[in-house]
């Protein structure tokens, strides 16, 4: 059961993870207690992703939050499964994930002498999403070896229950939280006194 005391703002995102509709979102969430976020998106850029996460996992903390996933969730997107520390929910217009391996963008011919570099450092980072994608979320063996080689990995709606990861409706969910309700002030039915009195 949600407890109906709480204030709530619902809070749509459809927009890919970059820099700027993702601080609006922050920005826009910081300004009430309590937010039910919607969440879908096409993916983007890492580091971005990585600061959602981090602001929502201390939303999460503060009981302030409670995530949806709605239609896709793609690419950058599936951190959530990762790194986020709250219950995700699965509406029933969710559709799919889609993984694919981390990348980062180069020139074909005007080479960056430190691709090779920043691919080392890549690689390191995707061992560990790939290490999460089999423990934390339940994929299996062949196809984090397809992510690893490149290719992709859909999993849909009707095959979640194949995942380790556990999802949560509504139904059987009950929150809790330390937030205050707003009591309106008592307003006194006393005449103030004067200012300044009448000098008799």
């Amino acid at each position: 059961m949600i407890n109906r005391e709480i204030i709530e703002h619902t809070i749509i995102f459809r927009d890919d993870i970059f820099p700027d509709p993702v601080q609006d979102l922050m920005d826009k969430m910081s300004m009430f207690p309590f937010v039910n976020l919607h969440f879908s998106t096409d993916g983007g850029e890492l580091h971005t992703m990585y600061a959602l996460v981090a602001y929502l996992n201390r939303r999460y903390e503060q009981e302030s939050v409670r995530v949806y996933l709605d239609d896709i969730c793609v690419s950058a997107g599936t951190f959530l499964l990762t790194d986020y520390n709250g219950p995700l929910f699965i509406q029933p217009t969710f559709r799919y994930f889609y993984f694919h391996a981390p990348d980062f963008l180069s020139y074909k011919i005007r080479k960056d002498e430190n691709d090779e570099r920043l691919r080392d450092i890549l690689d390191v980072h995707n061992e560990a999403y790939y290490q999460k994608l089999s423990k934390e979320v339940g994929l299996t063996k062949s196809q984090v070896n397809r992510i690893r080689s490149g290719k992709h990995v859909h999993i849909f709606a009707d095959e979640l229950d194949n995942l380790s990861k556990v999802f949560v409706t509504d139904d059987f969910f009950e929150t809790r939280t330390s937030y205050i309700p707003f009591s309106a002030p008592k307003i006194s039915t006393k005449t103030p006194p004067l200012a300044h009195p009448k000098i008799k």
